[in-house]
Parts: C-alpha cells; sequence; structure tokens
C-alpha cells in the first residue's frame, strides 16, 4: 500500500515482462498479474531486480542551427533520440540467462538434453532477438490500491548481458533494453490507473 505524496515512488515493487513482438499490454486498471493475460511472461519480478532498481535512458541528439554570421541558436532539430532501460536480474535460472544473453528461452533453453539437466548455449548469433517489454508495479500517482506500467511494442536486448558475480555480490545479469520504433505503435507508453477498482 502506498502512501501520499502518491506520485513520488520508488521501484520497490516493479516487476518486468516479456511477449512477442507487437503484444498488446494488459489492461493498468483491471489486470493483477499481467502473466495471466495473453502470452506475458515474467523476466523479473522486485525480489530478483537488484537494488540499484530500473534506470531509464534517455538519449537524445540535436543539430544547433544559428542565423547567417550569427552566434545564437534561431532553431534545433532532434537528429536522434532514444529510449532504453536498465537493469540488474539475480537469477540463475537459464531462462533468465538466456533473456540477458538476447536469446529466446522458449528455443534457446534445452530442456531434459541429458538426464536431470537443462542447457544454454550462450548467444553467437549477432542478430539479436526482440520482444515487447512491459515494466508494472502496484502504484499510481493518482492514489492509493492502483497500479502502474511502461509499455515497449519493440525491444530488444542492447546489453552485453554478462553477470557481476563475486564472494560478496549475488550473479547479476545486466539489461540493457532499447525500444525500437515500429509502424503503428509509439516507442513507448506509460499508463497510470486513475481510479481504484471497486
Amino acid at each position: 500500500m502506498a502512501s501520499a505524496p502518491y506520485e513520488v515512488q520508488l521501484a520497490a515493487d516493479v516487476s518486468v515482462y516479456y511477449a512477442p513482438f507487437g503484444e498488446e499490454p494488459p489492461d493498468v486498471a483491471a489486470d493483477a498479474d499481467p502473466a495471466t493475460v495473453g502470452n506475458w511472461a515474467l523476466v523479473a519480478d522486485c525480489e530478483h531486480i537488484t537494488e540499484d532498481g530500473i534506470v531509464l535512458r534517455s538519449n537524445t541528439q540535436i543539430q544547433v542551427i544559428r542565423s547567417l554570421c550569427g552566434i545564437n541558436a534561431t532553431k534545433v532539430s532532434f537528429t536522434a533520440k532514444d529510449l532504453a532501460f536498465e537493469f540488474r536480474v539475480m537469477d540463475t535460472r537459464l531462462a533468465a540467462v538466456a533473456l540477458a544473453d538476447g536469446q529466446d528461452p522458449a528455443t534457446a533453453v534445452q530442456v531434459d538434453p541429458a538426464p536431470n539437466q537443462n542447457q544454454l548455449e550462450f548467444n553467437s548469433n549477432p542478430i539479436p532477438q526482440g520482444f515487447s517489454l512491459l515494466f508494472r508495479w502496484g502504484q499510481s500517482g493518482y492514489g492509493d490500491n492502483m497500479s502502474s506500467q511502461i509499455w515497449l511494442p519493440s525491444a530488444v536486448q542492447s546489453g552485453d548481458g554478462g553477470p557481476t558475480w563475486s564472494k560478496t555480490v549475488p550473479w547479476g545479469m545486466a539489461h540493457l533494453w532499447t525500444a525500437l520504433k515500429t509502424t503503428g505503435n509509439p516507442i513507448g507508453r506509460f499508463d497510470e490507473q486513475t481510479v481504484a477498482a471497486t
């Protein structure tokens, strides 16, 4: 349960889900667990995301246009704008490792190729596997007992995926999901519930 001011939020209960490219997001006001809707599956829940939380990176490049013989800017145009989400996942299960490595767990993880074991070959394919991505948490800037979510219709794991693993820090796989522009969809969308379910 959140408390006022509701718009001030920590990444305390964020879960991350993935689905095939273009998968529509669940209803932020109605669907409590996205994993029960459509083809969404869990990437990581809040217990498996490190204390650093989730970092939204918005990289914008501009071109400044100046008047002839002038030193002041008269116009600015955008030449590039990227949206990416970065986080680390503490999970050694092969499905989680496959996602961090840019692979689809459904096809990359070999189930029982030998007795009592699963296997994953690390990715040697230069073409990254893409998905829809959903960040979902049980808080809203409009009040208590409501939810919010960020939906990326198309995203690729563009980070190195390499684990940090030491004697004092648990295994953590690096995720950097870069949003892609696709026809008919925004690069990303932020939904917030405004009225609590009755």
